[in-house]
């Protein structure tokens, strides 16, 4: 799964419409309208869409040094630690099934969502070693 060309797209969107860009919320506190507002369960329910709009928002805040942002909006790396481990549990699960697509979404969903911890604040020792502790855990490919 390619996702240049998307990521390309959004990230014009962020530029030509920074009110949309300052209004997104991943916790449920958008100014988006309700209609449109990004639940809290946003980061329970996890898709392909949900994952790559975290990571390529991230990217942005951090192109323009809007860390503030960045930081209202995203979980905590604890919180983002256990997303991840249950991410990449749902990813194990489907190699035994064997279902090509499924497989696709999930290493797609893991990956960006472990792009996204690069960029994290590990100032907070638990939530920096709770991550360590679960990257620690996923084995090698």
């Amino acid at each position: 799964m390619s996702s240049e060309t998307a990521e390309d797209a959004l990230t014009s969107v962020f530029v030509i419409r920074p009110d949309l860009y300052k209004a997104i919320a991943f916790d449920g506190k958008s100014s988006f309208p309700p209609s449109a507002n990004l639940l809290a369960e946003y980061w329970e329910n996890m898709t392909v869409e949900r994952a790559f709009l975290a990571r390529v928002y991230v990217d942005h805040c951090i192109k323009n040094k809007d860390e503030t942002i960045m930081e209202d909006v995203l979980p905590t790396v604890s919180d983002l630690a256990f997303r991840i481990q249950e991410e990449y549990n749902k990813l194990e699960e489907t190699f035994v099934t064997e279902d090509e697509d499924e497989l696709a979404e999930r290493s797609f969903i893991v990956g960006e969502l472990m792009r996204l911890a690069v960029n994290m604040d590990y100032t907070d020792q638990f939530g920096r070693s709770t991550m360590f502790q679960h990257a620690r855990e996923f084995p090698l490919a």
